[in-house]
């Protein structure tokens, strides 16, 4: 996975194609500064069922004072490598990667009907692509 940076209005995007809804639990890729996190915290209506990944200590610590200070103090913020997801708590409704990938992840980390959003790298380009999974397979 490639560290990235999406504006809000693309994460936005994300947000809407990886299906997050009332309810479900979701699983974030990047953390950066807690903002997403913050906004996946309001829809399913428990911050309990948002977790989100960093691999950088110092942007999850970061992440994890901004988040409190918002008072979202029940979102997970895990300081650790999200480049295979977060298996220990699968399976997940919707996953959303704000990292570059160059291949199509967290398959087996998915609900059946669940959604991935992820930037995927083919030569040299990103390309924000959604998925959602019925029984073996994403379909786009």
């Amino acid at each position: 996975m490639i560290s990235t940076s999406s504006q809000p209005f693309i994460t936005a995007i994300m947000i809407r194609d990886a299906g997050v809804s009332y309810g479900g639990k979701i699983l974030e890729i990047g953390t950066g500064s807690g903002y997403n996190a913050a906004i996946l915290a309001y829809i399913p209506g428990k911050e309990e069922k948002v977790i989100s990944i960093e691999i950088d200590k110092r942007v999850s610590e970061f992440a994890i004072e901004n988040l409190k200070g918002a008072n979202f103090t029940k979102v997970r913020v895990i300081n650790a490598d999200g480049g295979m997801g977060y298996l220990k708590e699968s399976l997940f409704d919707s996953i959303i990667a704000t990292s570059g990938c160059p291949e199509i992840p967290f398959f087996d980390q998915l609900k059946d009907g669940g959604y991935l959003s992820i930037p995927l790298l083919t030569n040299g380009m990103e390309t924000l692509v959604s998925f959602r999974k019925e029984k073996e397979k994403l379909v786009g």
